[in-house]
């Protein structure tokens, strides 16, 4: 079987794409569509508002507004609150240790590979340059995180 086609079995996960460049943030659901997996999208636009999105503070503060992502996709390069800096302050939330949180970025620099990583991201993906590419990528993060890895249970 075609592990792209491998049928997901449980409930959908759900996968937060924090970036504030609306084009990736179509991009990234067009390819996630187009793998075909069952899960569940939301873009968010900025570091702040992902913090507030996992502290249920301000309009995620309704039961079921902001149910627990499954996997963040983050860039580095946004204005206010870079990546880096949301990484460092999610990591501070003891809720959302176990998180796997990839950075996904246009930049392929070793300083902010290295400050990633040391930030506590799980993984470091620069952004493809062609649409193929990306689903190739989301489809390889998909069966990694959620059928390869081992996860704690919730």
């Amino acid at each position: 079987m075609n592990p792209s086609s491998r049928p997901v079995t449980g409930k959908p996960k759900l996968i937060l794409l924090v970036d504030d460049n609306p084009e990736d943030q179509y991009l990234t659901a067009e390819a996630l569509k187009t793998v075909g997996r069952a899960n569940e999208f939301r873009a968010l636009d900025s570091g702040t508002q992902l913090l507030a999105y996992l502290r249920r503070e301000g309009t995620y503060a309704a039961d079921g507004v902001a149910p627990r992502p499954d996997l963040v996709l983050l860039d580095l390069n946004m204005p206010r609150m870079t990546g880096h800096e949301t990484l460092t302050e999610l990591r501070e939330i003891d809720e959302y240790l176990d998180l796997p949180v990839i950075i996904f970025s246009t930049s392929q620099a070793d300083n902010d590979v290295r400050e990633a990583y040391r930030n506590g991201a799980n993984s470091y993906i620069a952004k493809p340059d062609s649409f193929d590419d990306l689903c190739e990528a989301m489809d390889s993060v998909q069966r990694y995180w959620f059928d390869t890895a081992e996860r704690a249970r919730r």
